[in-house]
């Protein structure tokens, strides 16, 4: 089908496919999907390197990363505890698979420039332990993460949305987040 982008490998025999995002160009490897890159307005999706460590807080936890147990329920406890933003969780049934879906933003009444990076600078998510493989949200910028468990193996995507984005690419960020699909 032309309207369905795969955008990577889960495990040895499985790849996670989804409606393909008008506009959007594959990049990273064929693992993510973005459009309108480092400019307002952005908004992209794509499958996360293996989650291991979370920041217990997302502006000052420079260098101190805690492990996250292999579980979708572990990942999404650590999201929910992260100090510094405001996690949403919910469970949604996304074509006959149960996921977890933690939608993170910045904390009401965060003062960003107290943070690692400074007001301009992300607020962390998680990091592998040298910190160079990252998940972070910039200014503006929300967040959605996706996890569920596929044959013993945590799958995890994530999606980001500049908050000057349109509604309708707002609406068309929740249809491809609703096309997810795990197939072997």
């Amino acid at each position: 089908m032309d309207d369905v982008q795969r955008i990577g490998r889960v495990g040895a025999a499985l790849t996670l496919t989804l409606v393909a995002l008008a506009g959007c160009a594959s990049s990273s490897g064929g693992t993510t999907a973005r459009r309108t890159k480092t400019q307002p307005g952005e908004i992209g999706i794509g499958l996360s390197e293996p989650v291991t460590r979370v920041y217990a807080d997302a502006c000052r936890s420079a260098g101190r990363l805690d492990p996250v147990g292999t579980s979708a329920d572990d990942l999404v406890k650590a999201l929910d505890a992260q100090a510094s933003t405001d996690a949403t969780v919910s469970a949604p049934s996304l074509n006959g698979l149960a996921w977890k879906r933690v939608d993170l933003a910045q904390a009401p009444g965060l003062d960003r420039a107290t943070c690692r990076h400074g007001a301009g600078g992300p607020l962390q998510i998680w990091a592998d332990v040298e910190e160079n493989a990252y998940y972070a949200l910039a200014p503006d910028t929300i967040g959605t993460v996706l996890t569920t468990e596929v044959d013993g193996d945590r799958v995890v995507v994530v999606s980001t949305i500049d908050g000057r984005a349109t509604s309708a690419d707002r609406a068309a960020l929740e249809d491809v987040i609703a096309s997810l699909e795990v197939v072997g």
